[in-house]
C-alpha cells in the first residue's frame, strides 16, 4: 500500500477514512486556491472524506496543531491515519499516477455523499 510510506499522524476518527483540513477563509488566495485544488480532486476521484475547517471551528485549529509537524500549516490531508501532506505534495502524487493508490480500502461515495464539516 502506497501510504505505509507517510509518517503516522492520525487525527480524531480517522484511523479507516480521509480526513481533510481546510480553510473557507479567502485571506490568503494561495492556500484558498490550495484547499479548492484537494477538493476537486477528491471529489473527481469519488472519495469518501471529512473536511474539517479550521477558520471557522476552534476544536478543528486545535486537532491540527496538536497533529501539525509545522504550525503553519493550514491545510493538511490524512489517509487512514498517515499525513500525506498539503496541496503541493498532494498535486504532486496526483502527476506521478500515485493518487489513486492512496485509497485503496477507503469507501467511495455516491453521488451526493461528502461530510464537510464546516
Amino acid at each position: 500500500m502506497l501510504h505505509l510510506g507517510f509518517e503516522e499522524r492520525c487525527p480524531p476518527g480517522g484511523e479507516e477514512s480521509v480526513v481533510f483540513y481546510t480553510t473557507s477563509l479567502r485571506g490568503i488566495r494561495k492556500t484558498f486556491d490550495d484547499c479548492n485544488m484537494i477538493r476537486f480532486l477528491l471529489d473527481s476521484f469519488k472519495v469518501k472524506y471529512y473536511e474539517r475547517d479550521v477558520s471557522m471551528h476552534k476544536q478543528y485549529r486545535e486537532e491540527l496543531s496538536s497533529i501539525s509537524a509545522t504550525e503553519e500549516e493550514t491545510e493538511a490531508w490524512f489517509v487512514k491515519g498517515r499525513c500525506i501532506g498539503g496541496a503541493q505534495r498532494v498535486l504532486g502524487l496526483h502527476e506521478q499516477g500515485k493518487f489513486r493508490a492512496l485509497f485503496e480500502g477507503v469507501p467511495g461515495f455516491s453521488a451526493c455523499y461528502v461530510t464537510r464539516m464546516a
